[in-house]
């Protein structure tokens, strides 16, 4: 953003009740001195090992957020077309630790918490 990347990005990713990818909601993260909530929900859902779907409680995503909208693609294969994207303008923070542990189940996540976060908000 603004020629500025984060240190990590979360993409969330909706799909419509006929499974097609609708939109992706894309936090992104920087270094700061407390837990964000959010991520240790993730955090939760991913120790479990499910491959049912998850929702996540209004609460930890009950929050203001500017953004900006596009209309584009997915990022991975079949890298669809007309996915509405809503990347939050402004960065959340996470401690080390938590970037840390973030960076480590994104690169060692098993592929069935692929369809878990593509499910993650039916």
């Amino acid at each position: 953003m603004d020629g500025l990347r984060a240190p990590a990005e979360v993409q969330l990713i909706h799909k419509s009740n006929d499974k097609n990818v609708k939109a992706i909601i894309s936090l992104r993260f920087a270094e700061g001195p407390v837990e964000n909530e959010f991520l240790e929900t993730l955090f939760e859902i991913f120790s479990t090992n499910t491959t049912e779907p998850q929702h996540i409680s209004p609460p930890v995503l009950n929050m203001r957020w500017d953004y900006y909208y596009y209309v584009g693609t997915l990022t991975l294969p079949p890298c669809s077309n007309g996915v509405h994207w809503f990347v939050i303008s402004n960065v959340s923070f996470a401690t080390t630790e938590q970037l840390s542990k973030l960076a480590q189940v994104l690169f060692h996540i098993p592929l069935f918490f692929t369809k878990l976060i593509i499910y993650f908000f039916q």
